[in-house]
């Protein structure tokens, strides 16, 4: 993979970084994809995000859907694969 096709996320400033363009993103999107590129092609599960990104704090499922689709936007507008849904699984990063 070429350097520039890689995502990149600083969790400090709250950006992503993918074909030299950058986004900025709110605290649960950046916390969120940070889980995603730190597992690259593993699954995670919504108990794990809302373990990680919601810190464990009560929080709908639906919730979780509408985070993971609002990120999948953004990194499409960037031209990234984005995120895939694992069928009863979660969900993992598009390669």
């Amino acid at each position: 993979m070429d350097e520039s096709e890689r995502l990149v996320v600083d969790p400090l400033a709250g950006i992503a970084m993918y074909r030299a363009q950058w986004v900025p993103l709110p605290p649960r999107e950046v916390r969120l994809l940070a889980l995603f590129v730190d597992g690259t092609d593993r699954v995670v599960t919504r108990d794990e995000i809302v373990d990680r990104v919601w810190k464990g704090r009560q929080c709908n499922p639906r919730v979780v859907d509408v985070t993971v689709y609002r990120l999948r936007a953004k990194l499409k507008e960037l031209g990234h694969p984005g995120i895939k849904t694992v069928f009863r699984r979660g969900y993992r990063l598009a390669a």
